[in-house]
């Protein structure tokens, strides 16, 4: 059985691709709403990863674009959600690794800069949109660069 594995594109609209331990990959999009409290969105971002982890029947690793170079309120807000990630994580025992965004496209397009309609047009099957694609070319990103995740054996 595979490790299973979530990859994450954090956003305010967060891109997902789930490995399953057959090796099955599922992925969609999650809108994290403002509601009238100011933490709505973090506990609809951690409500998701249970429901995830719960479906699933666990889960081993959680990634995500590590996109740190956002604009104005949104770097405070992904600052926020990328600890949501790693609380809820921690919390678990599920391993956490952070991928760069260059990375990413680079693996995905052949082009560090990709923009968004070149990282759909690579994507291996019909997505959403732009946050789907990302968080599928991280998941294959991912598990083609640590063999670990290539098998049946869940590094320490």
């Amino acid at each position: 059985m595979l490790p299973q594995v979530l990859a994450l594109d954090i956003a305010t609209t967060t891109g997902w691709a789930l490995r399953r331990s057959n090796g099955r990959i599922e992925s969609g999009r999650l809108v994290l709403t403002r509601g009238n409290h100011p933490g709505q969105r973090h506990a609809q971002l951690r409500a998701f990863l249970t429901e995830v982890k719960n479906r699933a029947g666990g889960l081993e690793w959680v990634v995500w674009e590590d996109a740190f170079r956002q604009p104005g309120k949104a770097a405070g807000l992904f600052g926020q959600l990328v600890g949501v990630v790693l609380a809820w994580s921690q919390h678990h025992q599920i391993g956490v690794m952070p991928v760069g965004v260059s990375a990413i496209k680079k693996f995905a397009t052949g082009n560090g800069a990709a923009d968004k309609a070149a990282m759909i047009a690579a994507t291996d099957v019909p997505v959403i949109d732009d946050n789907e694609a990302d968080a599928r070319h991280l998941l294959r990103f991912v598990l083609a660069s640590n063999p670990h995740l290539q098998n049946g054996v869940v590094a320490a």
